[in-house]
């Protein structure tokens, strides 16, 4: 155990950091403090208070202290190989942002807490950190702790969070971790009082279902619905013309009967083909299926258009709780809340597929006059209930 006095060389590490990460920031933040299966809320004011909070009160974006989250170094590495490398590290889908040199991450159904943007604190511990290895500390409140392992690389690993009664116990706990984690004589490095920084430091923001380069897909959806109104528009007055046109040169040609068949037909077929008629006959109505879509819709899962067909997608999340509490997986808890939610008005649950033996669900509606599917299990054909589903696959 290395205490402070005691000098250790550690290798320098040339790491980038985004030039953002300092210099903007607020007057307080939120911070959240995952603690067993619940969270625990503090408004964080610049150089003044940390107070306790409930989630409720908390504002639509909050800083995160989770075991879930990782700061990875990884240069060089392309989309693909980010995600092989994140998979096999979170043991989960992951979702992530790039942040300069390192890559911060977390299961995707972590992505958010209670609807709120989630900023992980893990990426702050990255950047504060004097060396490596280390474990770094932070007091949060009176008797709350929370610790990080840093690697040789500086990457930043799940933490730990802990009640402790004083500096000796929280010095205690992080030997332990380094202990765990392989760490064994790094050093024990506690951050300054979080009032003093947090709110002036400015950390990444996990992206969002839903989200396009940081705009809600509907915004996006809304500007492409008025552009293609406006040409609309500008087609149906090309098309009243035409039709104009070709009307004055039939009663002109009145006479000339093969001439007026002739034009008739073209008339037609102008018509059968034109985009607006096509238009009118292929029309979806977005409002109506982002209103189906958003009831539908839980945290944890994601809704998504297929052929006219509204999937709603439960795949498997394995969350790390304090002081080695094993993986969790709430697909089947997310599917029995699923199948909980009023069908809406005009549609029906159609079909249900099990994949991977029950780490996804993908559960199908339609419209009322779509014909229903039976939910194929191993071979044999099972109501679309949960628990049939759940009992079909040896769950409970």
């Amino acid at each position: 155990m290395v205490r402070e006095g005691d000098c250790v060389k550690t290798p320098k590490i040339q790491l980038r950091f985004p030039a953002a990460s300092r210099g903007r920031g607020l007057q307080s933040v939120d911070l959240a403090v995952r603690l067993g299966d619940g969270w625990q809320v503090f408004r964080v004011q610049a150089g003044e208070s940390v107070r306790r909070i409930s989630l409720e009160e908390a504002g639509p974006e909050v800083v995160r202290c989770s075991p879930g989250d990782r700061v990875l170094h990884l240069p060089g590495l392309s989309g693909g190989k980010i995600r092989e490398t994140l998979m096999r590290e979170l043991r989960s889908i992951p979702t992530y942002r790039r942040w300069g040199t390192w890559v911060v991450a977390c299961p995707r159904s972590e992505a958010a807490i209670a609807g709120r943007r989630v900023r992980p604190l893990a990426a702050a511990v990255a950047e504060k950190a004097p060396a490596h290895p280390s474990i770094v500390t932070m007091r949060v409140g009176d008797r709350l702790a929370v610790m990080w392992p840093v690697g040789k690389d500086g990457s930043v690993g799940a933490c730990e969070v802990a009640a402790v009664e004083s500096d000796a116990d929280l010095e205690e706990f992080a030997g332990n971790l380094a202990a765990v984690v392989g760490l064994e004589g790094a050093q024990i490095l506690p951050l300054e009082a979080v009032e003093r920084w947090l709110p002036g430091f400015v950390l990444p923001v996990y992206p969002q279902e839903g989200e396009w380069f940081g705009r809600p897909v509907v915004w996006y959806a809304r500007g492409f619905a008025a552009v293609a109104a406006l040409l609309m528009v500008a087609v149906g007055l090309q098309a009243g013309t035409a039709h104009h046109r070709l009307e004055r040169e039939l009663g002109n040609s009145a006479q000339e009967k093969v001439r007026l068949r002739d034009a008739q037909r073209a008339l037609e077929r102008w018509n059968r083909g034109h985009v607006n008629v096509v238009a009118h006959r292929e029309a979806i109505d977005f409002t109506a299926l982002t209103r189906v879509a958003q009831v539908l819709w839980h945290p944890g899962v994601r809704v998504s258009l297929e052929k006219g067909s509204l999937i709603v997608n439960i795949g498997s999340s394995q969350l790390t709780g304090v002081a080695g509490v094993g993986f969790r997986e709430p697909a089947a808890q997310m599917l029995r809340r699923v199948f909980a939610t009023p069908t809406p008005k005009g549609w029906r649950r159609i079909k249900v597929t099990v994949r991977n033996g029950g780490s996804f669900y993908e559960v199908e509606y339609g419209r009322k006059n779509t014909s229903s599917q039976p939910m194929v299990l191993g071979g044999r054909h099972l109501p679309p209930g949960p628990g049939n589903i759940l009992r079909g696959r040896g769950g409970a």
